[in-house]
């Protein structure tokens, strides 16, 4: 018996022992960071397992045959508490890799486990070597002749099983297991790139939705923009159409001022005779207090127009800032015209009463119709600054318009983009749709395929 478990179970132990040290190079790797757990990898360690469950399948039918002894079959159950030991650590290992979640195993604790199944391995080992205290040629003598046929034919009975055994697990169990192996990754690839291509498209679809959402909002505020731009456009017409009106009117007063100059000549030039003067000034008293009343028409005009013209130019915005500045300047220019015929009308009063005492104030009646001839002038001047103005608001009004006009070409070329793009986004919707129906007949090609491939 002795050199039946030399010759069977000794090499059994021995693969086994190679097999862990096989192993222990891996997982140190493994714990060291210093390599990934890659197919083949895990192929190796499949074959490593498989061939683990062989030589423990061996041996538990050598231990059923009843050939061994009770401390050798103690011990390599011993062994096989171990490798399970040994077995379940591993597998928190690969767990902790493969899914990042698990108690990983210290080095420290890998090898207590690895002296433990060393320690259990080399006891089996030195369990069956006991007996071999002779020879070979010793117990051969010992044997009769029909025990040592038995034993001869029953040790290569058990050679050859065990030879067969091994080349079941070389030649098929473990390129079935590497084929298992690179089935699971197989299927775990296609999975994984089904899932990422429903993910990228589902992505790509929520994109394009809220774009289209975005292009709406956008062809909104456009709408709203040409809808201002549109109304702009009524105000600077609104605005032009008052400043020629403003213009004409500040012709008017410019005639009405040079008639005004006119009747002040004519006064100074017929003061010499006092009983003429006195009529010819009752009458250009009256003269002057009607041009009064229209200098003080024009002035309200004048002023309205300007603050008509400053709400219009508060409703342009930016547009219509500067606009705003030359309007307070023609209401500006309103109120000193108003004072100014206040004070021609206080002079015509002063007039009016001095011509009771013509005599005694012919050469007041001089010196204030020159006063009045001044300040005509001082309204010409006013007159032609407000013309200047008036034209400057005139011309910028012009640009206004042709800037609201080019805004609106503008957002027409913006609409037409925006629908162009409405278009397109609906193709892309269309589209994602159809690689989403794609996708899902692949995914299920993929299951039934998959499913083929484990009947195998």
């Amino acid at each position: 018996k002795g050199v039946f478990l030399n010759l069977i179970v000794k090499p059994i132990v021995d693969g086994i022992e190679n097999l862990t040290n096989t192993e222990q190079g891996y997982i140190l790797d493994l714990l060291a960071n210093d390599s990934e757990l890659t197919p083949e990898v895990k192929g190796s360690v499949v074959n490593i397992r498989e061939s683990y469950l062989a030589y423990m399948k061996t041996l538990s039918l050598i231990a059923d045959s009843g050939i061994l002894t009770k401390e050798v079959k103690e011990k390599i159950e011993h062994m096989g508490e171990a490798l399970k030991a040994m077995e379940e650590t591993k597998r928190n290992l690969y767990t902790t890799l493969l899914f990042g979640f698990g108690n990983k195993p210290t080095v420290e604790e890998f090898f207590t486990l690895t002296e433990d199944v060393h320690h259990a391995i080399h006891e089996v080992a030195s369990a069956v070597s006991k007996p071999t205290t002779h020879t070979m040629n010793a117990l051969v003598e010992e044997l009769d002749s029909k025990e040592r046929l038995l034993y001869v034919l029953g040790g290569i009975l058990i050679v050859f099983l065990v030879g067969a055994a091994v080349l079941v697990q070389t030649k098929i169990i473990l390129p079935l297991a590497k084929q298992v192996v690179l089935r699971k990754d197989f299927e775990g690839s296609v999975k994984r790139l089904i899932d990422d291509v429903q993910n990228q498209i589902q992505s790509v679809k929520s994109s394009a939705a809220q774009i289209m959402k975005a292009n709406q909002t956008v062809g909104e505020n456009v709408t709203g923009v040409e809808n201002a731009a549109g109304n702009t456009d009524v105000n600077v017409q609104a605005v032009a159409s008052a400043i020629h009106e403003l213009n004409a009117s500040i012709i008017e007063i410019n005639d009405n001022m040079e008639k005004v100059t006119s009747m002040i000549h004519g006064a100074t030039q017929t003061s010499a005779n006092t009983q003429e003067l006195m009529e010819k000034l009752a009458g250009a008293s009256e003269r002057i207090g009607d041009a009064i009343n229209i200098i003080n028409g024009i002035a309200d005009q004048t002023n309205l127009l300007a603050l008509n013209a400053s709400i219009e130019a508060a409703r342009a915005g930016e547009a219509g800032r500067g606009f705003a500045v030359v309007a307070e300047e023609v209401r500006s220019l309103a109120e000193e015209t108003g004072n100014a015929t206040l004070k021609i009308q206080s002079f015509v009063e002063e007039i009016q009463s001095g011509s009771k005492n013509a005599q005694v104030s012919i050469d007041e009646v001089s010196s204030q119709i020159q006063m009045i001839s001044d300040i005509s002038s001082s309204v010409q001047v006013a007159i032609s600054e407000q013309s200047s103005a008036t034209e400057s608001i005139a011309i910028n009004a012009t640009d206004a318009s042709d800037a609201t006009n080019t805004v609106r070409a503008s957002v027409e070329q913006v609409v037409d983009i925006l629908s162009v793009n409405e278009q397109i986004f609906t193709q892309m919707s269309e589209t994602v749709d159809s690689s989403v129906s794609k996708v899902e007949e692949l995914s299920h090609k993929s299951d039934v395929f998959l499913t083929e491939i484990k009947k195998i």
